[in-house]
C-alpha cells in the first residue's frame, strides 16, 4: 500500500510540473533571399492583310478600215531571196513497215481453215491413223498432242510433239499430221501470214 502511494503521487508530480518557456535566440544580421521572376508578356504577331489589288483589263480599240492608200506605193524587192525557190523537193520517206512475213503467230484476224471446217479435219484424222500392230498388242493407249505451223500458202510445217504417250503412237500421230492437205492460210492486216496450230489424236482400243 505505501509503494503504491507513493508511486501515484509521482505520477501526480509529473503532470503538475511547470518549466518556463525560453525564446529561441534569432541572428539579426539574416537576410532572406528573395527571387523575383521577369514576366514577359505572351505576344502575337498578325499577319499583315493582303490587299489583292484588281487589275483591269487592257482596253482594246477598235481602228476601223478607212485608212486611205496612197496610189504611188512602190515595192522593193528584199535582198533575202533573191534566187527563185525550187518547189520540187523531194519528198520524206516513211520508215517501211515491220515484215511479218516470218513471224509466226498463235492467233491471226482470221485463222488458218481446212478444207470442209473442223468436222472434215477430224474425219480426215480418224480415218488416216493406223493403229500400230504393237501398241495393240500390248494394250497402250491414250491422247496425242501435235503441234505444226500453216505457212502463208497453207502449207504444213514444222511439226512437233507436244504431249506423247508412247513411241508407237507418237510417231503414227506425227506422219498423220505431216500427210494434211493444204489449208486456206490465216491473214492478219489483209496479208497471209503463218500461224501455229495444235490438235489432238486419240488412240483407243474397243
Amino acid at each position: 500500500m505505501i509503494g503504491l502511494v507513493i508511486s501515484a503521487g509521482m505520477v501526480f508530480l509529473a503532470f503538475e510540473w511547470k518549466s518556463e518557456y525560453q525564446p529561441v535566440p534569432v541572428e539579426k544580421n539574416v537576410i532572406t533571399d528573395i527571387v523575383e521572376y521577369d514576366y514577359v508578356p505572351l505576344v502575337v504577331e498578325k499577319k499583315p492583310e493582303i490587299h489583292k489589288r484588281m487589275v483591269e483589263p487592257p482596253v482594246i480599240e477598235i481602228v476601223g478600215n478607212e485608212v486611205e492608200v496612197p496610189d504611188n506605193v512602190e515595192f522593193v524587192p528584199s535582198e533575202i531571196g533573191e534566187e527563185p525557190i525550187d518547189f520540187n523537193l523531194p519528198l520524206l520517206k516513211l520508215p517501211d513497215e515491220p515484215d511479218h512475213s516470218n513471224e509466226v503467230l498463235i492467233t491471226a484476224e482470221q485463222m488458218p481453215e481446212f478444207p470442209g471446217g473442223e468436222l472434215a479435219l477430224r474425219k480426215y484424222l480418224a480415218d488416216a491413223v493406223n493403229y500400230p500392230v504393237i501398241a495393240q498388242e500390248n494394250g497402250i493407249q491414250g491422247k496425242v498432242y501435235i503441234s505444226f505451223v500453216i505457212n502463208e500458202k497453207g502449207g504444213i510445217e514444222d511439226v512437233a510433239l507436244l504431249r506423247g504417250v508412247d513411241i508407237s503412237l507418237d510417231n503414227e500421230a506425227l506422219r498423220v499430221v505431216r500427210s494434211l492437205p493444204r489449208w486456206k492460210p490465216g491473214k492478219q492486216g489483209g496479208k497471209t501470214v503463218k500461224v501455229r496450230y495444235s490438235v489432238p489424236i486419240l488412240f483407243e482400243l474397243r
